[in-house]
């Protein structure tokens, strides 16, 4: 686990949409990618969404240890060819099946939704 000062903190029942910004590679190389930081912020400006940071190896949120399966929205950030590995794993390690058609439907607005 990893602990950080100055992280977004938000009650997760004020909000709408927790959003996962997962960074499949190492926890310095994530803190130094711009567009990752740029994503984070631009989300966590809106009062209707909440997103953390997964860093690899771990499938829990720095902000609230959160597991990967919890989130609404789980979105990869992909710089280079390992991380795509590395995200396989992660979703592997978090129980998350990789194929869509695989996961359950969570809700009624999902149900409508065409799968393609």
């Amino acid at each position: 686990m990893i602990y950080e000062k100055n992280v977004i903190m938000k009650r997760p029942l004020k909000v709408d949409i927790r959003f996962a910004s997962v960074y499949p590679n190492l926890y310095k190389t994530a803190m130094s990618s711009l567009g990752y930081q740029i994503i984070y912020g631009m989300i966590n400006e809106r009062k209707d969404s909440w997103c953390e940071r997964v860093v690899y190896p771990d499938t829990r949120s720095i902000e609230s240890n959160s597991h990967l399966k919890d989130f609404d929205i789980i979105s990869f950030s992909l710089q280079y060819e390992q991380d795509y590995f590395n995200m396989l794993e992660m979703l592997k390690k978090a129980e998350i099946p990789i194929r869509r058609k695989d996961r359950k439907v969570k809700n009624d607005f999902d149900k409508n939704l065409t799968i393609h």
